[in-house]
């Protein structure tokens, strides 16, 4: 399609959220690059025409624009987009929904990250975001608020207005290409160009004019339009105000008319009064007193006070509980009562609204209740119940059904699963022992044919009453047949392997679609994508190629035993004698090849989940700037292939060797045996040599098949068949598997990564976690697992200016004073309190400097309320001070803070040795390439670390009153922080319920060190043995 504007804009109007949708208008437009300006031009009117899903969509589109041509070292788009880009985000930001804002606002920090305007633009862009948030909760003018706000004779001058704005970005964008294209084409300077050149330009100057005349004639009929509305109303209320002046001087007149009138009444009722009344009231008024006030009339109650149920005729029963709530319904013995009146006995002081609501209440809840009503309220209550955890009955199992199935029972079902082919499946098992016979028949006729070149070539040559030339025919008519019969095999065999795999195929697809969504949340979309891709295939390859291969090494292998017994007992009792050493080895290396072929399966499956997990989120990953962790998580997993594929080489190479030279042996020992026996008569040459063809079979190592064993055909059949059955023995392992939640948490206009670790099951205790210095809550490796897996929840974040938190590299180490870090971990904690479920004890644990901020919250008085509501605090390897040799000097660490008033955002890299976290090699490897610890602080940031390791080390800071449980944790191998000063600041804070445990030479991250576990299952049992005496935090 040419390029054109009505091209645009319908490309633009069919544009919607979907990826493919953006995809394909992007190529579109970066196709016509050369029209970059106009394209963006006119995608801003369209914006601002749009709703707000619609313009989310269109920013989307200019996002993949402009990180296209950013791409591709071709900045046409940046540089049109550049000049608008700032109104349109601030257009689509204005009243949009939350949501939809919180979108765009991730767009701009996309933008910010990758640097994909210049910096100038990226401040206007965020500029004209912070405008458009402030200038939400200000009051918005009646004129422009809604349109039910305009009044009605200024609507149509509204509607003229606004067209008029809309025709004139148009106007003046068209209006200034044309300019340029007359003044380029005018240009005396030029040179004179070809012809054919300048009547191109010409057409280009032609279109240009056109359009910008088209333009102009919009905006002079839009500005005719809002002219003549105007006149109209100038016109109109002209004549209303003439008509006001004139209704205005007629009511002045009768005004003034009827006060003269009111006068002179008055007048003539004050001349019209006798004297005697006048001068009597005078008199006696001040001695006569006032008659007996007249009783008030009786006034009805309007608001009757609570009706006694026993006088309202309403019989009360016992209390009956209700389905599996502790809420008692009373219910009553008769379903009619009088009707209460309004005064009488009921007379009273009236009853507030709130007695009335709750005495209406009272009344509602002794109306009689079924009992069939409580059964049904009994089973919802247990519907969601079981609705509010995933069913893990209907999970794939990953690892089979284990091997005790294997052999027979593995056969019997392939053959089932063939059940329809099994015609087709005689006739290639017919042609398999034709061909097989065939072949078993080669070392015969090659001994007769032997027995005859011996003879004495005057004796009669005949073979089955053949001659030569006629046997020789006979036996290549009957290889021809054997060829045939293999030929007819192997095609049945293949397509029938085909018609199996598509029909499993299908059906595995059927039975998965129609799955109900417990089985979709309990199995990842990978997972069964690898079912139905490999998968089959195994199964497919396993019914048809497989089994024919053991039919035919069994028919083959059991007649070629036969024969060599039948010519030779001896030489065949001496291979019987060598072969079980050489059986032995191959089943041993069949069952190895096989587990490492099926880890193989399994994690080719694996591989394909997490590519198509991946890809299919890409954009939520780039938005995280999670391209270095996927990349890692892929290529991690493609290690793992090879190492298995590895392994699987070094097997095979073995047994192949180990069984290659066995055999030659045994070749070598018949060769000895079997030319005794030739020398000394026992058995005729041609006999040794039919003997020896006929056991090539059996002397000749078979190399098992990878894929005989249906690696996940359990699966594939009896989880999709009972996948809806419930497992009633399902372990509490299961029953407490952790789902995994990211989030955001934002405080002060900043928006900080959350990732919670729930459990399955009931959920005992909560724990809000801080991490250490240059680390996220994602390296925290089996911790958060394993607490889930016993029923704890676990919250943590990546505190400001570390982890996910830093949205640009200029947000490294910008942590903020103290203040601002204890706020953090304050405002948090408070979210985690207030979240469901809220009746479980919340603990509170950090990790090196995160230790050293939780043992400041705790010491702190301004945070009384949250410490107050804190079952307990867990401190691994807390940074209280540094270990000997290790501490800066008294001059360096004030010139530090000197400094850090001066340039408090001077970033400064303060890199810690790796090998000083953990004994394990692997994860010292995983420290340094993980790009998100990045050792990065501010002069301001780490002064304030400082100051809150010396007030811990010094004592001037010390738990408050309201700490109830401490456990503290440390390895006696610490190499960043100070054992010895975390076990004299423990001692020091005296309290009840506090335990200290040294893990003997332990490195800094218990959590993964070498006693990683005994830390794990200590951190549980401490949290467990706390959370059956407090009902739940209270704020």
């Amino acid at each position: 399609m040419a390029f054109s504007d009505d091209a645009v804009l319908a490309r633009l109007s069919s544009l919607n959220e979907s990826h493919d949708s953006i995809a394909t208008a992007s190529q579109w437009i970066m196709f016509h690059r050369r029209h970059a300006e106009r394209t963006a031009q006119i995608w801003l009117q369209r914006l601002k025409d749009s709703t707000s899903t619609k313009r989310l969509s269109l920013v989307y589109l200019a996002n993949e624009v402009t990180q296209q041509s950013k791409a591709r070292h071709r900045p046409d788009f940046v540089l049109a987009f550049a000049p608008i880009i700032a109104e349109a985000l601030a257009v689509a930001h204005k009243g949009a929904p939350a949501e939809i804002q919180g979108k765009l606002r991730r767009v701009v920090e996309v933008w910010a990250d990758r640097a994909i305007f210049e910096p100038g633009i990226q401040a206007a862009i965020e500029a004209r975001m912070q405008d458009a948030e402030r200038s939400k909760s200000a009051p918005k003018s009646n004129f422009g608020s809604h349109a039910s706000n305009v009044p009605a004779d200024l609507a149509g001058l509204v509607v003229h207005s606004q067209n008029l704005e809309k025709t004139s970005l148009p106007t003046k964008t068209s209006l200034g290409t044309a300019d340029q294209d007359w003044d380029k084409l005018h240009d005396p300077s030029a040179a004179t160009p070809s012809a054919p050149v300048y009547a191109a330009r010409l057409n280009g100057l032609l279109r240009s004019l056109a359009s910008a005349e088209g333009a102009v004639a919009d905006s002079v009929k839009a500005r005719r339009a809002l002219i003549s509305e105007l006149e109209k109303l100038l016109s109109t209320n002209r004549a209303v105000l003439a008509q006001e002046e004139q209704q205005l001087t007629t009511l002045t007149s009768r005004k003034t008319e009827t006060e003269e009138k009111r006068r002179e009444v008055e007048n003539a009722i004050m001349r019209t009064l006798p004297s005697q009344e006048s001068s009597g009231v005078l008199r006696d008024g001040p001695t006569q007193s006032p008659g007996p006030e007249p009783e008030r009339p009786e006034v009805e109650e309007l608001t009757p006070p609570p009706p006694d149920c026993h006088e309202a005729g309403l019989g009360i029963t016992d209390g009956q509980s209700i389905g599996t709530s502790d809420i008692s319904l009373r219910q009553a013995t008769t379903t009619e009562s009088p009707r209460p009146s309004l005064n009488g006995p009921y007379a009273g002081p009236p009853a507030s609204g709130m007695e009335m609501l709750s005495n209406l209440a009272s009344q509602y809840q002794s109306l009689p209740v079924s009992t069939n009503g409580s059964n049904k309220r009994r089973r919802k209550s247990e519907r969601a119940a079981q609705a509010a955890q995933v069913n893990l009955s209907a999970k794939l199992s990953k690892e089979g059904k284990g091997s005790g199935k294997a052999g027979f029972n593995e056969v019997w079902r392939l053959i089932k699963i063939a059940r329809p082919e099994l015609k087709w499946l005689a006739v290639a098992i017919v042609f398999l022992v034709v061909s097989s016979s065939v072949t078993m028949s080669i070392p015969f006729s090659v001994g007769r044919i032997l027995d005859i070149v011996t003879k004495d070539p005057a004796e009669d040559a005949r073979l089955f009453g053949l001659t030569l030339p006629h046997f020789f025919i006979g036996l290549g008519t009957i290889l021809t047949i054997g060829a045939m019969a293999n030929f007819g095999r192997i095609i049945l065999l293949r397509i029938i392997g085909e018609r199996v795999v598509a029909r499993l195929r299908s059906q595995l697809y059927r039975r998965t679609y129609v799955q109900d969504a417990e089985f979709f949340d309990a199995n990842r979309v990978g997972d069964l994508i690898s079912r139905l891709s490999s998968d089959t295939v195994v199964v497919g390859k396993s019914i048809t190629q497989n089994i024919s291969d053991g039919l035919r090494s069994l028919f083959s292998g059991g007649a070629g035993f036969i024969a060599m017994i039948w010519l030779s007992p001896g030489l065949t009792g001496l291979l019987l004698v060598m072969l079980p050493p050489v059986a032995v080895g191959a089943f041993f290396y069949g069952r190895a090849i096989r587990n490492v072929s099926k880890g193989i399966q399994k994690n080719l499956g694996t591989l394909t989940k997490i590519a198509e997990e991946r890809l299919g989120n890409v954009k939520t990953s780039q938005a995280f700037v999670g391209e270095v962790q996927e990349i890692n998580r892929y290529n991690k997993q493609v290690r793992r292939i090879f190492a298995l594929g590895r392994k699987e080489s070094t097997i095979a190479a073995t047994f192949f060797a180990t069984t290659g030279w066995a055999g030659n042996m045994t070749i070598l020992a018949m060769l000895i045996v079997g030319g005794n026996y030739v020398r000394t008569g026992a058995i005729a040459f041609s006999k040794l040599m039919e003997w020896q063809m006929s056991g090539g079979d059996l002397l000749e190592p078979a190399r098992p098949s990878e894929q005989a064993r249906i690696t996940e055909q359990d699966e594939i059949e009896d989880d999709l068949e009972h996948g809806e059955a419930e497992n009633a023995e399902a372990t509490a392992e299961e029953m407490n598997m952790a789902t995994e939640t990211e989030g955001t948490f934002t405080i002060g206009g900043k928006e900080l990564y959350t990732k919670t670790w729930t459990p399955q099951g009931p959920v005992k205790a909560k724990l809000v976690f801080i991490h250490g210095f240059s680390d996220h809550v994602n390296r925290y490796y089996g911790l958060f697992p394993s607490l889930a897996a016993r029923g704890i929840q676990v919250h943590g974040f990546d505190q400001r200016s570390w982890g996910r938190s830093v949205r640009v590299p200029a947000d490294k180490g910008l942590t903020g004073p103290t203040a601002q870090v204890i706020a953090d971990v304050a405002a948090f904690t408070r979210s985690v309190l207030a979240a469901e479920p809220s009746t479980v004890p919340v603990f509170v644990m950090g990790n090196s400097m995160g230790g050293g901020q939780v043992a400041t919250l705790a010491s702190d008085p301004a945070y009384e309320d949250v410490v107050g509501s804190i079952r307990g605090f867990v401190l691994e390897a807390p940074f209280i001070a540094f270990p000997a040799g290790e501490a800066p000097s008294a001059i360096k660490i004030f010139l530090g803070k000197l400094a850090s008033r001066v340039l408090p955002r001077q970033h400064l890299v303060n890199a810690l040795p790796a090998e000083y976290f953990s004994r394990d090699p692997e994860v010292v490897k995983s420290v340094r390439e993980d790009p998100l610890c990045h050792d990065t602080g501010t002069l301001e940031g780490l002064a304030g670390l400082l100051e809150r390791t010396d007030a811990l080390a010094s004592g001037r800071v010390r738990l408050g009153s309201k700490v109830r449980s401490l456990f503290l944790a440390h390895g006696t191998g610490d190499k960043t922080t100070s054992w010895e000063a975390s076990r004299k600041w423990f001692d020091a804070q005296g309290l009840q319920d506090g335990r200290y445990k040294e893990y003997e030479g332990c490195y800094h991250q218990l959590h993964a060190d070498l006693c990683k576990d005994e830390f794990y299952g200590d951190v549980g049992d401490w949290i467990l043995e706390r959370t059956e005496d407090r009902p739940g935090p209270k704020l």
